[in-house]
């Protein structure tokens, strides 16, 4: 496995010697569980490479930590998932590019943006279940897109939106014009 640094695959425990594996550093993980995360208590990045963690459809709990206390990625997606709960969420370091594509609703992410460093989050045509909580997300950059009814919860907000919003917070366009 050595001259490896990129591995995709549905999440079995067999895949735990390759995680470990310090060249690795683009991960792909279909299905991904707590225990396909904590085997990556690392850096996921190198002089070479950018690190990229790519979850999709992650079968993790309310109750699990989600990243570990050394976990640091460039890039973290997280994919075709109905919801995603991050109550348990631990420390973990820095994610550089946090986006969640195809997620329908998200609960407790202002949580998980206290465990660690978060600076540019992208919430693409994503619920909130708990909107009041969003502004105190603790990212440097949050991006929001979309439109219809996984949005009404910005339009619920808007009107508490604190004075300095903008310094953080960007809309597309659309949704800009409409608010």
């Amino acid at each position: 496995w050595s001259p490896v640094t990129t591995v995709g695959f549905r999440w079995h425990e067999c895949w735990v010697p390759v995680l470990q594996q310090r060249q690795v550093n683009d991960v792909w993980i279909f299905n991904a569980t707590q225990d396909a995360l904590s085997t990556l208590d690392r850096r996921l990045t190198n002089e070479h490479a950018p690190g990229v963690l790519d979850l999709v459809r992650p079968r993790i709990s309310a109750s699990d930590s989600w990243f570990m206390p050394h976990f640091e990625a460039d890039r973290v997606w997280i994919e075709r998932c109905p919801e995603v709960d991050f109550a348990g969420a631990g420390a973990f370091g820095r994610i550089e590019f946090l986006e969640f594509s195809e997620v329908s609703r998200i609960r407790n992410l202002a949580h998980l943006s206290r465990q660690g460093q978060l600076n540019l989050m992208v919430l693409n045509n994503t619920e909130i279940l708990d909107p009041e909580t969003f502004w105190d997300i603790q990212a440097q950059r949050i991006v929001v897109t979309g439109y219809g009814k996984n949005l009404r919860w910005l339009y619920k907000i808007w009107p508490e939106r604190p004075d300095d919003w903008a310094t953080r917070v960007r809309l597309d366009e659309s949704l800009a014009e409409d608010l």
